[in-house]
């Protein structure tokens, strides 16, 4: 079976499948981010209220809050930009 060098067809679990276009892509993870990143940030801030009141303790909270969205959305950003991979994984 000949496949288009354009559009690449793979299998995934024995349905074929062509390889999602990068603007729908783009889009997708557009509607993933943004209300992933409220999410987080209403969580962020309810528990922020939680941590008791010594500076130490929301030192660290702001640094690690602060910087746990970006390991998600790393991922996320990697995968929009990512082209189709030859053997469909």
């Amino acid at each position: 079976m000949a496949q288009s060098a354009q559009t690449p067809a793979y299998s995934y679990y024995g349905i074929s499948m062509s390889p999602m276009p990068p603007r729908f892509k783009k889009l997708l993870g557009l509607f993933i981010l943004l209300p992933g990143i409220a999410v987080y940030l209403t969580a962020a801030m309810i528990l922020a209220d939680r941590v008791p009141d010594i500076w130490l303790l929301k030192l660290v909270y702001f640094l690690v809050a602060g910087l746990a969205w970006a390991f998600p959305a790393r991922y996320l950003m990697g995968w929009i930009s990512a082209g189709p991979s030859r053997n469909g994984k």
